[in-house]
């Protein structure tokens, strides 16, 4: 290790290190720092809080658990401003287990620490959805020690914790202790713990708590409206969730594309198709911005009442205004044309959708399926022949559905097949399954092959359950020669 042969020159290159952070010119400070070593200048706690600092800012966070690493157990010892840039580096990078590890060396050292480098952990374990590390470090913390008892950062931070893992009966809990500890609840409080009822479907409570934010002398936001609609609109109340946005414009607040969004889905899983298009209109003149959450949730109340004209349209209007549709865009306009009957249009939608993303598995089975209701069943087990190359799953659903287009074409041959290809991808037969083998099986009249297929399977809990419900035994021995 390099001598202190020069005091003097260590507080000048400090200065200029410390220039350079000021002036974000980062790879000058770190170029200073690595040439205090070639010039034989040791560096001291300064230097190391000062580029720990620049490593902060710049979210370098590897590189700050590296000098913390090598300098632990170096001369000088790191101070507590070190420690912190550290920690805070992993908060910015949301690197909540190194955040915990240098949190654990600070503790164990004889540096004394903070409520400031507590709470930056606490806000890692958060951003990373660890919610038990955050609840972990909180409750380690001494109430008795004033330097070191949770502020209001302290909960808001845990409680965003809990929001993310849905933990709302913690969430609550931590928010009554905020006020029996007589810190300030603030709309960071209360925005995130009515999101935690949000997510825990806890959609009451999430109203309850909104209103309470006057009794504490705090105005709601945005977000905590956000927060309050989203809960009504996982629970199909649409009705609430459009007071709450009149009531955010009664009281200045101006909805943005979240809010919108959050009361068409209210209106979606209410199948309020109408309202859902009004609001849409709404917010496209409010915010001038379109998006995709919204048409979705639009084009899929449309589909579930069976206009399919409508979220065509929708899905149209998405291209005019370049907006790209996702894959939950297609998947909403395929099932309303499936629901519809409309197997053509679906068609060609499904292959405009190929040519930019693959489906998901359950629109995939639900075009499959309408197109076998159809009587389309060549188009039916092409379909069904092409999911290996989509790179989608073989599913009991999928299979099922192409077995049920074999026996619609007396393609008991093809049956055989797919009754083979199912044991050997292990995927395993419902009574659905076994009614269509034996249709297939009396179809090309092959009574030993269906018997030999029987008899493989009757070990099967789910053959076991056929033969137990109304006519199933007898529609079993009516299978045999």
């Amino acid at each position: 290790m390099a001598e202190p042969l020069s005091p003097t020159g260590r507080r000048t290159l400090n200065n200029l290190i410390s220039s350079s952070v000021k002036a974000r010119h980062w790879k000058q400070a770190f170029q200073l720092f690595a040439g205090m070593w070639l010039e034989a200048v040791l560096p001291n706690v300064v230097t190391f809080g000062t580029v720990l600092s620049a490593t902060q800012k710049i979210q370098q966070w590897q590189m700050a658990l590296h000098l913390t690493a090598e300098l632990s157990n170096a001369t000088p010892r790191l101070n507590l401003i070190a420690y912190s840039s550290a920690v805070s580096s992993c908060e910015k990078a949301g690197v909540w287990h190194s955040a915990l590890e240098m949190l654990s060396q600070l503790l164990a050292s004889s540096v004394v620490a903070d409520i400031v480098v507590q709470n930056a952990a606490i806000s890692t374990c958060g951003k990373g959805e660890q919610w038990q590390h955050a609840l972990l470090v909180f409750h380690r913390l001494p109430l008795t020690i004033a330097r070191l008892a949770p502020n209001e950062v302290s909960f808001n931070s845990t409680m965003s914790a809990c929001e993310k893992g849905g933990e709302w009966q913690i969430a609550i809990e931590l928010l009554s202790k905020m006020l029996r500890r007589q810190l300030l609840q603030s709309v960071i409080s209360f925005s995130a713990v009515i999101s935690a009822c949000q997510k825990g479907a806890q959609w009451v409570l999430a109203l309850q708590l909104l209103s309470d934010m006057a009794s504490v002398e705090v105005r709601p936001e945005r977000i905590s409206f956000n927060a309050a609609m989203s809960a009504c609109g996982g629970a199909a109340q649409w009705t609430l969730a459009l007071q709450l946005l009149s009531d955010m414009r009664s009281i200045g607040i101006v909805p943005g594309v979240v809010s919108y969004c959050a009361v068409v889905s209210a209106c979606e899983k209410s199948s309020r198709w109408l309202q859902a298009i009004d609001l849409l209109a709404d917010m496209l003149a409010v915010t001038l911005q379109a998006d995709v959450i919204g048409f979705n949730a639009s084009i899929s109340a449309c589909g579930r009442c069976g206009q399919w004209q409508r979220a065509l349209q929708l899905f149209l209007d998405m291209h005019f205004l370049e907006l790209a549709p996702s894959a939950i865009s297609f998947g909403a306009v395929i099932n309303a044309l499936e629901n519809a009957g409309q197997w053509q249009l679906a068609l060609q939608l499904l292959s405009q959708m190929l040519s930019t993303m693959s489906p998901d598995p359950t629109t995939y089975s639900a075009l499959l399926g309408t197109v076998e209701a159809s009587s389309q069943w060549q188009k039916a087990l092409q379909l069904f022949a092409e999911m290996p190359s989509r790179k989608l799953q073989l599913d009991i659903l999928a299979l099922n559905l192409a077995l049920r287009a074999s026996v619609t074409g007396w393609q008991w041959q093809v049956a055989f097949g797919l009754v083979a290809d199912m044991a050997r991808g292990q995927v395993t037969p419902n009574p659905t399954t076994f009614s269509l083998a034996m249709a297939a099986a009396e179809q090309g009249c092959q009574w030993s092959a269906g018997l030999s297929f029987l008899n493989r399977l009757a070990h099967q809990r789910e053959w076991q359950e056929f033969l137990c419900m109304p006519n199933g035994g007898e529609k079993a021995r009516h299978t045999g020669p």
